[in-house]
């Protein structure tokens, strides 16, 4: 583990080194075959969402830290707003339930572009309390 995964105590979405085969070729950083039945394996990447001072924040594999939205909070009641794309929740009753709504609703093109376009905020993303455990999601580019 490393990174901001390891300040926020959640796994890093990396592969665990560990256990692995010795004289299998080492995966991709950060990538996740699933084979499918009948068909090709299909390539999906792991990231970590989490929160720090009111920002939403997802980390990659690689370790990079991007600053994607708001987290709002009024009387316990939890939204989200995205800086960049027209996607938002409102009337969330814990931090969590809108962290998994969130990832439910994010796409591989999205952060993929998000990742290419935006600075690494990981120094100053880990500078800050977390607010919650890190959500972790696999998207595939299909």
């Amino acid at each position: 583990m490393h990174g901001l995964a390891v300040e926020l105590g959640a796994e890093s979405p990396l592969p665990d080194a560990a256990g692995a085969d010795a004289g299998a070729p080492a995966p991709r950083a950060g990538a996740v075959e699933t084979p499918a039945a009948g068909a090709a394996a299909t390539v999906e990447q792991e990231f970590a969402i989490s929160t720090s001072a009111g920002r939403i924040h997802v980390q990659n594999a690689e370790g990079k830290v991007i600053d994607i939205g708001d987290l709002l909070e009024a009387s316990h009641v939890y939204g989200y707003e995205l800086d960049h794309a027209a996607l938002r929740g409102r009337g969330f009753p814990d931090l969590g339930t809108a962290l998994r709504d969130l990832a439910a609703r994010l796409t591989f093109s999205f952060l993929d572009a998000s990742f290419r376009a935006q600075p690494d905020v990981a120094d100053e993303a880990s500078l800050h309390a977390v607010s919650a455990p890190a959500i972790r999601v696999r998207l595939s580019p299909r």
